[in-house]
């Protein structure tokens, strides 16, 4: 066996300055953490309303959610049963879906290739 001539250990110790100055640096470092996050829910804290129904300048809120998705929904409802149109200056109309769904049953899928015109054609 050969015998060794350098420890197997490390010579030196860490010093205790860097050890204290790497926990002052992580106490300072969580101060100001805890600086920023407390100026961060100072500054963005919500504004009391003054009451429901009321309409804030800047920022423009729904009222009533429901009733406008109810409104909403109706004002559908009522396009989609209902005739009207849709390009008075093309001839373009909307029908009722169960009128368009006969329609279609009826007189089958227009074809495309008829509709445009052969070459030649105006």
């Amino acid at each position: 066996m050969t015998e060794r001539s350098q420890p197997a250990f490390e010579k030196r110790d860490v010093g205790a300055g860097r050890i204290l100055l790497f926990g002052a640096a992580v106490t300072v470092g969580l101060i100001v953490s805890f600086a920023f996050v407390g100026w961060i829910v100072h500054a963005f804290k919500p504004v009391p309303s003054r009451g429901r129904g009321e309409v804030r300048e800047g920022i423009r809120l729904q009222v009533d959610p429901a009733g406008e998705r109810r409104r909403l929904q109706e004002k559908a409802a009522a396009r989609l049963a209902g005739y009207g149109w849709t390009d008075a200056s093309a001839g373009r109309v909307h029908i009722p879906i169960e009128r368009a769904m006969g329609l279609l049953a009826e007189r089958g899928w227009p074809d495309e290739a008829a509709d445009k015109p052969k070459e030649g054609e105006p």
